[in-house]
């Protein structure tokens, strides 16, 4: 008939997809001529079949594809299953704790119930109450709340083990609060007796210098409790004493803060003493100690700016306690707030939190089962919340009911005096040529 197979590079058959079967592109140059006639046959024989001897050929030929679908996707999942184990056998979730003792104290948690069991211990430090511990994983830094300095360790967190570094003065008297700006250069404190604020630089091998930036605050008792960067890079300072959040620019190359000029005013008498942000990086919330209310502000981040939104108390309508406010956090999905309250009263208020204006609404009170709530802690999954009640020398563990906000009793109770500080730090330990390493994963 005149025609070359050689010369034909590709042949496109009649598409019959109306029958679940399709030849398309199928390379003939060095096909034979036999060949080709049993791919034209088998065609026509295809298309000439009853619909039912079909349909038993494509469901045999679907089949064998699913059954190699399957097979393929349960090799990657066993893969994967195998990778995560490995990683999550060695995956450490350490609570460090502050304390007014003499030592800090390291546990590891149990991730499914929330249980705690000791890892180590620092060498002797003089009333380290407030932690913060370096992005590196490595450092990790307290106040001396008593003798008016600040401390800076390092952990191995391969052999578990905190060594001492240095100490400096706080630059005031009282510290209680000691945080790390976003760069991981600088150390920040304030200083309660003395209400002022400093910044400290932390040194190539991790240990303190000498305070690059102060701030002394003016006015009748100042009472500096909290200094903390948020993600806007503003640092925020509660003062207790003068009702007052102070709004500072940090100078990451100088390491001095100076006032921003727009200082937020809380209600008078309130004594804000926390300040907590919402995930979402607009909304921030105050707890105020001598109030006994948490104070809702929107957040202007271009500014720095706070707008005062609501005053929420942190007790049921109508008590008369006096709660000695103290610690505040919100869930990782920024659904639920909580903040303690001391006293008479040692408990822990639950509140939801609007998704669309940010208000608060009280869910409950819960029992804090300890004298002094100080601190408590929510894990990084959102699935527990440690509570370190001061005076009743233990740290006690709740589990969050993620559909109410309300908090539920584990009967877990951990035995320590004066803990009034909770930090996590999560670790992976992973095996190399050289020994066994510890890698950073959030």
């Amino acid at each position: 008939m005149g025609l070359n197979f050689n010369n034909i590079y590709s042949f496109r058959f009649v598409n019959v997809s109306n029958f679940g079967l399709s030849f398309k592109n199928i390379k003939m140059k060095n096909y034979t001529w036999l060949q080709i006639t049993t791919v034209l046959l088998t065609a026509c024989l295809f298309v000439n079949m009853s619909c039912t001897e079909k349909e038993k050929i494509i469901s045999k030929e679907q089949n064998k594809s699913v059954k190699s679908v399957k097979a393929d996707t349960s090799s990657i999942q066993a893969a994967n299953k195998t990778n995560n184990d490995s990683l999550d056998s060695d995956r450490q979730l350490l609570l460090f704790v502050g304390t007014y003792t003499t030592a800090i104290y390291v546990y590891k948690m149990d991730t499914a119930t929330g249980a705690l069991s000791k890892v180590c211990s620092s060498p002797s430090t003089n009333s380290p109450s407030y932690l913060a511990i370096h992005p590196n994983k490595k450092w990790f830094y307290s106040v001396n709340e008593y003798i008016g300095t600040i401390s800076a360790f390092g952990f191995d967190s391969v052999k578990n083990q905190i060594t001492f570094f240095n100490s400096v003065s706080s630059k005031g008297d009282g510290p209680c609060y000691v945080s790390i700006d976003k760069t991981g250069k600088y150390v920040m404190t304030a200083n309660y007796n003395s209400g002022s604020v400093a910044v400290f630089p932390i040194n190539a091998d991790g240990s303190i210098g000498e305070a690059s930036g102060f701030d002394q605050h003016s006015g009748a008792a100042p009472h500096a409790h909290m200094i903390v960067q948020a993600d806007n890079n503003f640092v925020y300072n509660t003062d207790l004493g003068l009702d007052k959040i102070f709004i500072y620019n940090l100078d990451t190359t100088t390491g001095k803060i100076q006032d921003a000029g727009i200082d937020a005013n809380t209600v008078t008498g309130a004594g804000p003493r926390h300040i907590a942000f919402h995930p979402n990086h607009l909304w921030a919330y105050v707890v105020c100690e001598l109030g006994g209310i948490v104070e809702a502000f929107n957040i202007d981040n271009t500014s720095g700016a706070l707008t005062f939104v609501q005053s929420a108390s942190t007790l049921p309508s109508g008590s008369t306690e006096t709660p000695g406010s103290a610690d505040i956090h919100i869930t990782p999905d920024g659904k639920y707030l909580y903040a303690s309250n001391r006293g008479t009263v040692n408990n822990i208020a639950m509140f939801s939190i609007s998704q669309d204006s940010g208000k608060l609404s009280l869910i409950g009170n819960q029992a804090a089962n300890g004298n002094t709530p100080r601190s408590f802690i929510i894990d990084p999954s959102g699935k527990f919340l440690l509570v370190a009640n001061q005076d009743g020398n233990n740290i006690v563990t709740f589990k969050i009911d993620y559909s109410t906000g309300k908090l539920i009793g584990t009967g877990i109770q951990t035995s320590l005096t004066s803990p009034v500080c909770l930090k996590f730090l999560i670790t992976h330990k992973i095996k190399t040529a050289t020994g066994i390493q510890t890698i950073n994963l959030k």
